[in-house]
């Protein structure tokens, strides 16, 4: 079903799609060398206020690990649906901290395959319903001693709800507005679970300009309760730049986060590929984690500040690479992406 409506991102009679690839070159001491590829493909589809985008990515490493997928997010039916997911393969390296505070390091390395889809209609204005699907299958195929988890690797399956509230004036670079979303899903034993358990997501959004830039921020609320898998845990660095992704995980997470947005205007005898393509943020980031909502007020806070520069892949649009250099208790981290962090 994914798949399908992947390819049903084309554009419409009369509307224009615009594609802007991207090369994927890094190294990290666990795969070694990366190269690949990024397309980010936008149109205004048939919503009159929000862009439906289709990314596609593919990524090699010089040790045979590889990643590959699709993400979709489409406007439809004059706005009053929206349907987004992903579609994804991946044969990686990571490392394992425990949860909390880092625990001895462990290597190992996971095939994943990821099936996500959230479907939601408007109902009043700004405001959407519906229902959200997830299915993760995982082994692990490589793991030093010292790694504990292996018994958790399989099926991870979820059915849930969503409410959101959207008033924003873009979903690629709003500029405007408020977001909000919550959910609630539930992954069960009868859908092959072997670790059941609650998710439970509260995600807040605001925008404002002030001159030619624009100050971001968001709030996130994030648990599980049951017996998740450490995979399936909150991860601090989704959301602290400074981070590694799996480096600070617990069962609650609570972030909050603001971004200055501003162009930077080059003299016209830059040409067409600065002039109008190059920005700049600045950041800061706070983030904590416990085992219980209730323990969070107490656990401790870790701080990501940072700048960042932007490249604009499509202008008109705000389809921009970001190039992200964030300083935190564990030192610098350097992030380069497609599109916003929020």
């Amino acid at each position: 079903m994914l798949l399908a409506v992947c390819l049903s991102a084309g554009p419409a009679p009369g509307r224009e799609i615009r594609w802007a690839p991207f090369p994927v070159l890094a190294y990290t001491p666990e795969t070694g060398g990366i190269g690949g590829a990024f397309l980010q493909g936008v149109t205004s589809g048939d919503s009159l206020a929000h862009e439906s985008q289709l990314a596609a990515w593919l990524s090699v490493s010089t040790r045979r690990q590889l990643e590959l997928g699709l993400r979709p997010e489409l406007w439809l039916a004059q706005g009053r649906w929206v349907a987004q997911g992903e579609l994804s393969y991946q044969n990686w390296p990571a490392t394992w901290f425990g949860p909390g505070d880092p625990a001895p390091e462990a290597a190992y390395t996971v095939e994943k395959g990821k099936v996500e889809l959230s479907l939601r209609r408007r109902v009043a204005s700004g405001l959407f319903v519906g229902g959200y699907g997830l299915q993760i299958r995982e082994s692990f195929t490589d793991w030093e001693a010292g790694f504990p988890l292996a018994e958790q690797e399989g099926r991870d399956s979820g059915l849930g709800l969503e409410c959101a509230w959207d008033r924003r004036d873009s979903s690629i670079w709003p500029t405007r507005g408020g977001y909000l979303l919550g959910r609630a899903a539930r992954h069960a034993p009868w859908m092959g679970n072997k670790r059941p358990y609650t998710r439970w997501l509260l995600d807040l959004r605001g925008y404002r300009s002030a001159g030619p830039g624009v100050l971001a921020g968001q709030a996130v609320l994030d648990g599980r309760g049951g017996r998740p898998g450490f995979r399936a845990l909150p991860r601090l660095g989704e959301y602290l730049r400074a981070y590694e992704d799996l480096r600070f995980l617990d069962s609650w997470l609570l972030a909050g986060r603001l971004e200055w947005r501003q162009p930077v205007p080059l003299p016209a005898w830059t040409g067409p590929w600065l002039a109008r393509r190059c920005g700049m943020v600045a950041f800061a980031e706070l983030g904590a984690l416990a085992d219980g909502p209730g323990r969070l007020a107490g656990a401790p806070w870790r701080r990501s500040l940072g700048l960042g520069g932007r490249y604009a892949l499509l202008p008109d649009q705000h389809v921009n690479v970001r190039a992200d250099l964030a300083f935190g208790s564990e030192g610098l981290a350097l992030r380069i992406k497609v599109g916003e962090e929020f």
